[in-house]
């Protein structure tokens, strides 16, 4: 049946997804579960050096492909790799560990309908339609006619009451095009394709379907397979979230009732998406650093001090808690769980040694924020900034005693362990434990007298108690000599660029001299007859109104994203499923009665104003006809895309430069059109303007006079836009059938 494709809810999935597998096990056609494990899985791979290429110019491209040799090879372990590697998908050179499928390492001779790999990159061919596209990826994946033969097993229960309601389920889930199988018009249905199924794919020449719609025959071109496992990588992309939550709960529906295995890796998926999930993996810096159950994650983070906001979104949070750069936020709390932890760590119970600690890094603290405030004061730009901030910690690192003690330095860098910041840090901290009375026991050692003072004794670190408190003045007084450091490079080295200040009071004031009339005022520019307009925005509040007016509509549920919600709602399934017509509720309002009045009410010109007159926009018509025929020229003249946009590109910046606003030419047919528009909407004006060192002239008189337009030339510039126009068509029509670059 070629007729409109009938709307399939969740509701009405889950039920022929249930019936689906009750059949199948009746006709004996259920097939064994399959589980995915992997085991120390990585991968190598060759990588070009991109970090120290040349800038991107004609010739250091061409270096940089004939050294395509020159590569440098890093281990990394991300999200699309894991995929490809636990779907048996080609990832890089070298990969190393085991994926197995029910405790059988992956090989050669694995059965390719176990999984199925679904790529973040959309890749059809574009004369093919939707339907047509998924046709054929099902016979290459050998879908067999499983649909088609519990449909004839359900048709022979003709004794049984619920076969017309099977029948009738069914048909809603599967029917829609006579040209496709079952299965084919199934997976168009629950990606939301019905409407473009017999819609070409298109590309960059050929008008085709959307980017979202490419996405989604991305997944449909694997789904058909009905694999046992999928493996998706990025399949939100250019979906908005309500889409991205209806093909993601249809998936949800398949894994639960069909008992099938799926990885998918979104980008920010909004909270009702997330919940979507069973468990949940995430990668940090290529490291795996959770993998288990969604509703755990939460607690797991929390218990080491990442603490979630009950405002923040989960998913969100499991992003930044990830990243280096977002995990910033949530130093705070975590400084607060070190403290909390200090004695469950084991170190010295005593309470003055917890604030003895806790006051060394505060001044380490501060002695750092002060240290880096100088050095963006000194390096001034973000890039130097970024450079002196990591050589001196690597410095100040190395040199105090952490890494290399100070009986290990040579005797010439001894300056630099007591120039480190970090030396009276770890000396401060190490004192305050080590000088403890549970370390106290009797052990000689050198100079040592106690196990405590032994252990400092063999870091080369300092061990008499006077020292603490030395070394806490010393932090304290580094971050006051670095603060005012910053102070001097602020107030006297120069900035790195130079800006140019612009006098506003000045430029009004010239302004208002010009229009009261002022002969002193400085006059560079020409006042023309046009009302200057200003907005000025005040108190101005954003807020969404959140209807509830409609009976039947689900309430947004809490932290639901307003957005979504708005999507969810306003589909042609909610719609459907509450019987709804939303266009029909609205036209009958008074919502919509407002709208026609506001309409009518600024349709209407206030008085005393006029329109910009244009001779019927007969040059703005015949700039577009010129326009497009060129840009077919280029095309067509063209064997590619980026040569045709780099023609018609050159060829604009010419017809700019000599249209009149830069050069005062009538040379291409861009000055036309420029020549045309000012003589027909200022040539009649007739108010007097005043012209810098020149007598007061109309607006009519310094267009004829000045800039050498004159109304008797309106007819030729009309004529050479027919004549431009012309020509393209004919280079058109020429290139397009000696060159035929189409069908190449």
């Amino acid at each position: 049946m070629e007729g409109e494709a009938q709307i399939l809810t969740h509701e009405d999935n889950q039920a022929f997804l249930q019936l689906l597998r009750e059949n199948m096990e009746l006709l004996g056609m259920e097939e064994t579960k399959v589980e995915v494990r992997f085991e120390e899985v990585s991968v190598e791979a060759d990588v070009r050096a991109a970090d120290h290429r040349a800038l991107p110019t004609l010739l250091n491209s061409t270096v940089n492909i004939a050294q395509d040799d020159t590569c440098s090879r890093s281990t990394w372990f991300w999200e699309n790799n894991l995929l490809k590697s636990t779907g048996c998908r080609e990832v890089g050179s070298f990969l190393e560990g085991k994926v197995m499928y029910n405790e059988e390492e992956i090989c050669s001779s694995t059965p390719c309908y176990l999984r199925a790999y679904v790529s973040q990159h959309d890749l059809h061919h574009a004369e093919m339609t939707v339907r047509e596209t998924i046709n054929f990826s099902s016979q290459m994946l050998g879908t067999n006619n499983t649909f088609e033969m519990l449909v004839e097993a359900i048709r022979k229960q003709n004794g049984n009451n619920k076969a017309e309601q099977y029948i009738e389920l069914f048909t809603k889930a599967t029917s829609y095009g006579a040209r496709s199988g079952l299965a084919i018009n199934y997976i168009i249905k629950i990606l939301g394709l019905s409407e473009c199924a017999d819609t070409i794919i298109g590309d960059d020449l050929r008008r085709g379907i959307s980017g979202g719609q490419k996405k989604r025959v991305t997944i449909g071109e694997m789904l058909v397979g009905f694999s046992k496992c999928f493996f998706m990588d990025d399949i939100s992309t250019g979906l908005d979230s309500s889409t991205t939550f209806d093909i993601m709960k249809f998936l949800q529906q398949m894994a639960h009732t069909l008992e099938l295995t799926m990885v998918i890796s979104l980008l920010q998926p909004p909270p009702e998406t997330f919940e979507l999930f069973d468990d949940i993996i995430l990668l940090c810096e290529g490291q795996i650093v959770y993998h288990g159950p969604r509703e755990n994650a939460i607690d797991f983070f929390g218990g080491i001090g990442f603490k979630c906001s009950s405002r923040k979104n989960v998913a969100d949070f499991l992003q930044e808690v990830t990243s280096k750069m977002d995990q910033k936020q949530y130093w705070a709390e975590t400084s607060l769980w070190t403290c909390l932890t200090y004695y469950a760590i084991g170190y010295a119970s005593s309470p003055i040694r917890f604030f003895q600690q806790l006051l060394v890094l505060f001044a380490m603290h501060q002695m750092s924020m002060g240290l880096y405030r100088l050095l963006a004061s000194v390096g001034r730009t973000k890039v130097m900034s970024n450079m002196l901030g990591t050589t001196v910690l690597i410095a100040i690192y190395i040199l105090g005693g952490f890494v290399i003690s100070k009986d290990e330095l040579q005797i010439w860098l001894h300056w630099g362990y007591w120039a480190s910041p970090f030396t009276y840090a770890q000396n401060a901290i190490s004192m305050n434990e080590f000088l403890d009375k549970r370390w106290a026991k009797e052990f000689h050692y050198v100079n040592a007298n106690t196990i405590g003072e032994a252990i400092l004794k063999i870091r080369g670190l300092l061990i008499d108690w006077r020292w603490y408190w030395i070394c806490v003045n010393i932090l304290f007084g580094f971050s006051v000599v670095f603060n005012i450091l910053s102070i001097f490079a602020l107030e006297f080295l120069n900035p790195p660029y130079k800006h140019k200040v612009i006098n506003i009071r000045k430029v009004n004031a010239d302004y208002i001299n010009q229009i009261s009339g002022d002969s002193k005022a400085s006059t560079n520019q020409m006042i023309l007859p046009f009302q200057p307009f200003s907005i000025v925005f005040k108190h101005i509040n954003y807020f969404v109104d959140m209807p509830k007016a409609i009976p039947g509509v689900p309430r947004i549920r809490e932290g639901q994203n307003p957005a979504a919600w708005m999507l969810d709602i306003s589909s042609q399934a909610t719609e459907y499923r509450i019987g709804l017509d939303y266009a029909q509720i609205y036209h009958v309002s008074s919502l919509y009665k407002q709208n026609m009045l506001l309409v009518d009410e600024l349709n209407k010109p206030e008085q005393h104003k006029e329109n910009i007159y244009f001779p019927p926009g007969l040059f703005m018509l015949l700039s577009f006809l010129y326009y497009t025929v060129f840009a077919m020229v280029t095309v067509a003249l063209t064997p590619n895309v980026e040569i045709a946009a780099a023609l018609s590109f050159l060829i604009f910046i010419l017809w700019n430069v000599f249209s009149g606003f830069i050069i005062l030419k009538e040379a291409d047919p861009a000055a036309w059109t420029v020549y045309g528009l000012t003589f027909s909407q200022l040539g009649e004006r007739t108010e007097v303007i005043r012209v810098s060192g020149r007598a007061d002239v109309t607006v009519r008189e310094y267009l004829e006079g000045y800039m050498g337009l004159h109304d008797g030339h309106l007819p030729l510039m009309v004529a050479l836009h027919l004549a431009a126009a012309t020509l393209f068509a004919a280079l058109f029509c020429v290139c397009i059938k000696h060159l035929r670059f189409q069908r190449r």
